[in-house]
């Protein structure tokens, strides 16, 4: 666009078959027998193509007669991610910020996993000299600190 403004677009998660293994339909054919019960005239080739691929267009008698054989509605059967989710900014534009320098959800993951592990060896370390302090203090007999750590809250492990 000649104006600047950036073109966003919305992709969406087809779940036909999610939506026919939950209700019982196993097979195409069973799913095509059911489509054709309710009034919605497809071809064999054609259910099976929806059924293993992801369309682009469907129509409206296609949508009801799915809902209707599957009980669902039609947003069970698309799930739309919005371009805010693609991109990872916020809905008003704001950029979400990164660290990681990936929007690999795996690889975010798996950084989240390694800081956490981190924080929890520091944590641990932490409390071990905790513990030592309060050893040294239990045993030079110092009974005046040891009652003002406890009055602030100080745990002892």
């Amino acid at each position: 666009m000649s104006n600047g403004s950036r073109v966003l677009t919305t992709s969406y998660r087809w779940r036909l078959r999610e939506l026919m293994a939950q209700s019982g339909y196993h097979t195409a054919t069973a799913l095509h027998a059911a489509l054709n019960n309710r009034g919605v005239a497809l071809s064999q080739s054609q259910v099976c193509r929806i059924v293993s691929g992801t369309p682009e267009r469907v129509s409206l008698t296609l949508v009801v007669g799915l809902c209707s054989a599957l009980a669902c509605s039609p947003s069970d059967l698309v799930s739309i991610e919005s371009p805010a989710a693609q991109t990872g900014n916020y809905p008003d534009g704001r950029i979400l910020r990164d660290d990681t320098g990936t929007h690999d959800p795996a690889a975010r993951c798996a950084e989240a996993a390694d800081h956490l592990q981190q924080v929890s060896r520091h944590l641990h370390a932490a409390n071990e000299k905790a513990r030592q302090f309060h050893a040294t203090i239990d045993q030079i007999g110092v009974p005046l600190v040891a009652d003002a750590l406890e009055t602030v809250n100080v745990a002892r492990y």
